[in-house]
């Protein structure tokens, strides 16, 4: 029996918070899309992005989708207390 090592525990936890999220009626990105999405926008000339590293593109884009999901699942609770109303 082999244990785990700390990425192998990291992505499995990912994944359980992953599957919580998306049977709580969220949703969940990829990675790789974020940081798709970074590099796109980050490209424009003007952009304020430019000055970013790439991994401080990545931790903004990942701050906005947990701010993304936080409001999803407080949107998803109202309904559910207003369903309890009715």
């Amino acid at each position: 029996m082999s244990s785990a090592g700390p990425q192998e525990v990291v992505r499995r936890n990912q994944l359980v918070a992953a599957i919580r999220a998306v049977s709580d009626g969220g949703s969940l990105i990829d990675p790789k899309v974020v940081e798709g999405l970074v590099a796109h926008r980050a490209r424009a000339t003007t952009s304020p992005l430019n000055e970013l590293t790439t991994r401080e593109r990545l931790r903004r884009a990942e701050a906005h989708y947990t701010r993304l999901a936080f409001e999803s699942a407080q949107v998803r609770g109202q309904r559910r207390e207003r369903s309890k109303k009715c």
